[in-house]
């Protein structure tokens, strides 16, 4: 479990359990960084976030990635595999170049923060309101412009620059069927595939500490001290 410690990350799995996906994708980060604030972790661009449950995934099952797609056309399954360091593209960087447009007559300048997760959180999913929370400052024709009153049309040039600026927020893989010939894109998203792996660890740990607990009478901390290695091989000795 790397340098993450297996009783922590049950702990982990435990908060997230009925969570947001974002607030999962927080909590994770926060066990991989916890010497920084949650409110440092959540002000991340979504791709600095998102490299970074790269980097946690790499300590903790490997570089090596094994999933399954199904084909959109004729429903067959895919294998995939891959690793993480082939999914890594630029970051946002902190600060953005103002978006420049005109509209109606009007010159229009955006600046733009890169979205992050205390964002999404913040929209509840409306688009619209996520835009805002990225507007740092706008201005027409060289007066204060408040976000709330930046056209609609402006709007989408914004979301349209935000998702250029941050390639590593939207992982996409390149796949094709061999079965009828099919190409298409397929989303990948580091933070739920992730919590996914965690969980399927989670059980398999709680698992192994009910069988050495009733077979030795340790506690929970005990069994959870013990390496990854060593817990199966006493596992071995109690089933034979």
């Amino acid at each position: 479990m790397s340098d993450l410690s297996a009783a922590r990350l049950l702990d982990v799995c435990e908060r997230g359990a009925g969570a947001a996906p974002h607030t999962r994708a927080l909590l994770l980060l926060a066990a991989a960084h916890p010497s920084l604030p949650h409110d440092d972790l959540a002000s991340w661009s979504l791709g600095r976030r998102d490299a970074a449950l790269l980097d946690l995934r790499a300590r903790l099952f490997g570089e090596a990635v094994q999933s399954v797609a199904a084909c959109p056309r004729c429903a067959t399954p895919l294998e995939l595999s891959f690793r993480t360091a082939d999914v890594r593209t630029p970051l946002a960087p902190e600060e953005l170049p103002p978006l420049v447009a005109t509209l109606d007559g009007h010159a229009f300048l955006v600046r733009l923060r890169p979205v992050s997760t205390a964002a999404l959180l913040a929209a509840g999913g409306q688009r619209e309101t996520l835009l805002l929370h990225c507007v740092a400052a706008a201005t027409r024709d060289g007066e204060p412009l408040a976000p709330a009153d930046i056209p609609p049309e402006v709007l989408d040039r914004c979301a349209a620059a935000l998702a250029e600026a941050d390639p590593q927020a939207d992982i996409r893989l390149a796949l094709s069927c061999e079965a009828c010939g099919e190409r298409w894109e397929a989303p990948f998203d580091p933070a739920s595939f992730l919590w996914r792996e965690v969980e399927i660890w989670a059980e398999r740990a709680l698992r192994e500490v009910h069988m050495l607990a009733s077979a030795y009478g340790w506690t929970e901390g005990e069994i959870l001290a013990l390496s990854a290695a060593r817990r199966r091989r006493y596992l071995e000795l109690v089933t034979g």
